[in-house]
């Protein structure tokens, strides 16, 4: 962002003579440059991110448009890990309502990658 600072500069003890204008001059140039291209590439780190949590969530969706028919814990297996992928987090629930039951229960991705089913 403009003004924000990401890095500095500093050059010490000049080998011959004092640091001139001209010295002040480059070296903040160079700052400049530096800054750029910090810029750029956490930009391109935030994009690359971005772009693999939309492979991710493509995934999950292509999952459910193809396994309609297949068995719903499969889905919802498919979802809790797609969810974790995208999100970077430890676990991910998924609650479900069984209407023929009156009850609820979960699909559990965890952090070791293991799905769990709670009734």
């Amino acid at each position: 962002k403009d003004g924000e600072v990401l890095a500095v500069i500093q050059a010490i003890n000049k080998n011959v003579g004092s640091f001139t204008q001209q010295d002040e001059l480059l070296l903040s140039l160079l700052g400049k440059h530096v800054g750029i291209n910090l810029s750029n590439a956490m930009l391109f780190d935030k994009l690359h991110k971005s772009e693999a949590r939309q492979t991710v969530l493509m995934s999950v969706l292509r999952n459910l448009n193809i396994n309609v028919s297949a068995e719903h814990e499969r889905i919802f297996e498919s979802v809790t890990s797609g969810a974790k992928a995208i999100i970077d987090c430890e676990a991910v629930s998924l609650f479900l309502v069984n209407q023929h039951r009156d009850s609820l229960y979960s699909v559990v991705t965890s952090s070791t990658g293991s799905i769990d089913t709670v009734n």
